[in-house]
């Protein structure tokens, strides 16, 4: 019997917690809270602040040097589309002359302009 009981007592306390759990919430109107007002801060100056950090007084004041300001000429990048076939030939012909593909290209193209110039 006592076991009876114990299931009883615990499908009652069951009950009463899905009762409370299936109860419509009570709705409460929602409080209208003021928003908090910005405050801008008061910007002081302080006179002779020097950087804490030395290396910003020897960086370079406009950021890396162009090429041309080095006296060489400044070049641009271009993308090339090839078949395969054609790109593992240019590969090969570079890596023979011991060059990158971009330096091999633009030796090629450089020739091709030498040996086709009509004036």
């Amino acid at each position: 019997m006592g076991v009876n009981k114990l299931l009883k007592a615990g499908i009652a306390g069951e009950k009463e917690q899905l009762a409370k759990a299936s109860e419509k919430p009570k709705v409460k109107t929602a409080e209208v809270k003021e928003k908090p007002k910005k405050v801008t801060p008061i910007k002081t100056e302080e006179p002779d602040k020097k950087p804490k950090n030395k290396a910003a007084d020897n960086k370079h004041p406009g950021g890396r040097p162009t090429n041309e300001s080095k006296g060489k000429i400044s070049r641009k990048q271009y993308s090339l589309t090839l078949v395969p076939d054609d790109y593992s030939r240019i590969m090969d012909l570079a890596d023979a002359d011991g060059l990158s593909f971009s330096k091999y290209i633009e030796r090629a193209v450089n020739e091709y302009i030498r040996n086709h110039q009509t004036e």
